[in-house]
């Protein structure tokens, strides 16, 4: 994604840290679509909000929700536009970004004694 650094260090001064994302999937004819954009880090009160939009919304429209809440650039919406018909991206993009800011691929057991 082309920004330039003082955009970059105005996005970080009003959202804390930052990163690049992207989603990259083929459509139903095969081609292939990335959608680029900067995201905030997420917080403990985006995840809360989250689970309980998905229980609101279900979980298509709730990633897309999520997703919006994140995106500082460009617009969230135009971001949403472009990944809105490919659910399973944007679950993925959920999945593979945002779930290890939480402690992703967790792993619990336990053990009788």
């Amino acid at each position: 994604m082309k920004i330039e650094k003082a955009q970059i260090d105005e996005l970080k001064q009003k959202h804390g840290q930052i990163y690049e994302g992207s989603i990259s999937f083929n459509d139903k004819e095969n081609e292939l679509h990335e959608v680029e954009f900067i995201f905030r880090e997420p917080k403990t009160a985006d995840v809360e909000a989250y689970s309980k939009n998905i229980q609101t919304v279900g979980i298509i429209t709730g990633n897309l929700n999520f997703i919006q809440t994140l995106v500082v650039h460009p617009e969230p919406a135009s971001v949403v536009e472009r990944i809105r018909e490919f659910p399973n991206a944007t679950g993925k993009f959920i999945e593979s970004v945002i779930q290890p800011f939480f402690g992703g691929n967790a792993a619990a057991s336990k053990r009788k004694l």
